[in-house]
């Protein structure tokens, strides 16, 4: 992980998983936690797509 990195593919899989998530997430604020069926999408259109819909979101 770095400073540069855009994304952040991810499945949760329980909830030290998702707390393990919610904590790179605060320390690299400028990636984006996405589902992976975004990078599928990505590679199906063979281009990066919209996040929006894929994104992960916090309860």
């Amino acid at each position: 992980m770095s400073s540069q990195v855009t994304h952040i593919v991810a499945e949760v899989e329980s909830q030290v998983h998702l707390q393990e998530l919610q904590d790179m997430c605060q320390q690299y604020p400028q990636a984006i936690l996405v589902k992976r069926n975004w990078l599928e999408s990505c590679f199906a259109n063979q281009r990066k797509v919209r996040a929006s819909k894929y994104i992960h979101h916090f309860k």
